[in-house]
């Protein structure tokens, strides 16, 4: 201790480098010495490397000649390697003896980072030190079995044996460890981040599996560290590449991309590595914490890397990789569906400011969507089974509808020069068309609340049709809903499909759903019926643009007797179905047709017309009394 505190506290790095790192490597070597060669206690003497290995970052900060600083870190690695090497032969401290292996990993490839952008055979110390650590993995592995096969029926050989194969997987763990951080090493930029995050997940995922938990802790840790470093020094730099596909999408990557991105998938697959040794009883709190680390550094990632679409599309990466992040913490399902509502968010947002958006476009504003809405399937799917996990696709549904409306609507309303109640109805169809069939494969499935958000869908859909894409959004008296064709066009279309939607969703439902449901989608369907046919027969008579011709006189007229049948109709329908919520219906829209005739249609008619609408409507009423009858 003496010695090291004499190192600290003389200065000793001014010119007298070589002397210095060799007075280091002789107490480095007594401390080992006597951990080996000691009493039991003395093997804790080994601990002796922490301070060493601040002595030698001080060092590798102030010392320019990077040949000596890398030598010796080579020769002190080699040296606690050793010492646990020869624990192990002996059969004793094999949690220990894999905690130091690694560490001294860890903190050699952290000053070994040094060696980078110098362009010399300095950055091969990894790959050198990643050599010794196979060979003697290699040959402890075969070495310890055959001491176990000798020794089987003595129980210190087989002792040994075991405690040789645990060595020789640690130092093929190390091993991994240092052949990638040199593959970090060879892509130069962003080199540190990138070897903190692979020597975390070594620890952690070696730690989990062999123990102690002492090194998954500590690479725990280094991950921490690795994310830190990632997301402050790790996306420095000038642009490297750049690229861009359409109006909205574009790509600009930093020259340590690869560095964080790799981070964030070692912050995931060491959080599922944990979670799947935990115990199942226990709050998997570290996983979670892995798991949001990875998102918030994924997240900076599309927002700094990514522009754009592109950036939504780096966003759903985080609920896809977060099924990684563990078994079922609700950190990570929380994880997953928030950021799934921030990318779909974000799409309504980004849609609204590029100029001219349109989903035919190469922009690919469809395609998004899509993508977003199979990461909502993606994770519901893995949630599927666990509280409010059918959520998850409720949630995609609704999105996957909205947005499709949103296209269909901006196709619509370009593509039309702006007719807008055209846009809507024919949005309003697809819509529909997309809900019936959510709601039915859903309501097989057995997914009852996906099915209901379907059902939403489908009568928010005929909602909006039966009024902005219809009546409202077009007043009866303007001429520019008569020069439409009368039977084939964008309205009558939507309100087909509608019709046929509502009829497939009636179909589909099942147990409560049919009773509670039924009504609601019955009475669409008459009001959607009503509104197609009633525009029909309006265009049919328009004096100016219908192909029989007319006036507006005959228009009314006619609506009104369609009107009448329809209500006769919905009567007829309300006693053979034994419903009387469509008696009344077709009552109340009877009586309204009579107050029509009498009070409008007749103000401006011939007197020829008059009985004519008179004669029919109490007919009509006559006939209502005697089925009632």
């Amino acid at each position: 201790l003496g010695g090291y505190l004499a190192v600290a506290l003389t200065s000793p790095f001014d010119g007298r480098e070589a002397i210095v790192a060799t007075y280091l490597s002789l107490l480095l070597a007594a401390a080992l010495g006597l951990s080996i060669a000691g009493p039991a206690r003395f093997r804790w003497l080994r601990l002796l490397e922490i301070p060493h290995a601040m002595l030698a970052l001080m060092w590798s900060v102030r010392v320019a000649n990077l040949e000596l600083v890398f030598a010796f870190l080579a020769l002190w690695w080699a040296m606690t390697v050793a010492e646990c090497t020869v624990a192990a032969l002996r059969g004793r401290s094999n949690g220990l003896n894999a905690t130091v292996t690694l560490g001294a990993t860890s903190v050699t490839l952290t000053l070994a980072a040094r060696g980078m952008h110098t362009g010399t055979a300095l950055e091969w110390l990894p790959a050198l030190l990643a050599g010794l650590a196979a060979a003697g993995a290699w040959q402890f592995g075969g070495l310890g079995r055959s001491t176990a096969v000798d020794g089987s029926d003595d129980p210190d050989s087989a002792r040994i044996g075991r405690s040789i194969v645990a060595h020789g997987r640690t130092l093929a763990f190390a091993a991994a460890g240092l052949a990638a951080a040199q593959a970090g090493f060879s892509l130069q930029g962003g080199a540190l981040a990138f070897t903190w995050g692979v020597m975390g997940l070594v620890g952690v995922t070696f730690g989990v599996r062999r123990g102690p938990r002492s090194i998954a802790t500590a690479g725990v840790l280094t991950l921490s560290a690795a994310a830190v470093a990632a997301a402050f020094f790790g996306l420095s730099g000038g642009t490297t590449w750049k690229s861009s596909w359409g109006e909205a999408w574009s790509i600009d990557l930093s020259g340590a991309w690869w560095s964080a991105i790799a981070v964030a998938f070692a912050l995931l697959f060491a959080a599922r590595a944990w979670t799947a040794a935990a115990d199942p009883a226990r709050p998997p709190i570290v996983p979670s914490l892995l798991a949001s680390a990875a998102a918030l550094l994924w997240t900076e990632l599309s927002f700094l890397l990514l522009g754009g679409y592109a950036t939504v599309a780096g966003l759903l990466a985080v609920p896809v990789a977060a099924t990684l992040g563990g078994k079922t913490p609700i950190l990570v399902k929380a994880i997953g569906l928030g950021w799934c509502l921030f990318a779909a968010l974000l799409w309504f947002v980004l849609i609204l400011q590029v100029p001219g958006t349109q989903a035919g476009r190469a922009d690919g504003t469809l395609l998004l969507a899509g993508v977003t809405v199979t990461a909502f399937a993606f994770l519901g799917g893995r949630f599927r089974r666990e509280p409010w996990g059918e959520m998850t696709f409720s949630a995609g549904l609704g999105f996957g509808l909205a947005a499709l409306a949103t296209c269909l609507w901006l196709d619509a309303w370009h593509g039309l020069e702006r007719d807008e109640p055209i846009a809507t109805a024919l949005a309003c169809g697809g819509i529909a068309v997309a809900s019936a069939i959510a709601a039915s494969v859903a309501a097989r499935a057995g997914l009852p609340l996906v099915a209901r958000t379907g059902l939403v869908g489908l009568l928010l859909a005929t909602v909006a049709f039966l009024t902005a894409g219809t009546v409202l959004g077009d007043a009866l008296v303007d001429s520019a809903l008569g020069s439409r064709p009368w039977l084939w066009n964008g309205q009558n279309l939507a309100g087909l499909a509608i019709i046929a939607s509502l009829v497939a969703a009636r179909g589909s439902l099942t147990g409560d759903d049919r009773e509670r449901w039924g009504d609601a989608l019955g009475l669409l369907l008459v009001a959607t019926f009503a509104t197609v046919t009633s525009l029909a027969f309006w265009r049919l008579f328009d004096p100016a643009h219908g192909p029989l011709g007319g006036s507006r006189g005959l228009q009314e007229y006619s609506q009104s007797t369609w009107w009448a049948i329809l209500a006769l109709g919905l009567v007829v329908l309300g006693f053979r179905g034994n419903r009387a919520a469509l008696r009344w219906i077709g009552l109340t829209a009877l009586g309204l047709v009579a107050v029509k005739v009498l009070l409008l249609d007749m103000r401006n008619a011939a007197t020829i017309w008059r009985v004519v609408a008179m004669l029919v409507i109490g007919l009509l009423l006559v006939g209502t009394s005697v089925i009632y009858a």
